[in-house]
């Protein structure tokens, strides 16, 4: 399944997911949906903070990183 790019608009997304999906073996409907909670579910791991938009997904993998580095 396609992942949201940070800099990628809804459209242009649904345009890339949707095709890719349906080639996977869902119907168009069911592609649709799928994409669209793809893409909704970025919007959900993203958090504006001071006006600056911080990935959740970033900040966990540096974490992450923190932690095997201290070892």
């Amino acid at each position: 399944m396609p992942t949201p790019r940070p800099d990628e608009s809804e459209g242009q997304f649904m345009a890339r997911c949707v095709p890719q999906v349906i080639r996977e073996g869902y119907q168009s409907n069911q592609a649709v949906a799928i994409c669209r909670s793809y893409y909704n579910q970025r919007r959900t791991n993203e958090r504006n903070y001071s006006g600056h938009t911080i990935d959740i997904k970033t900040i966990e993998k540096n974490v992450q990183t923190r932690i095997t580095s201290d070892r």
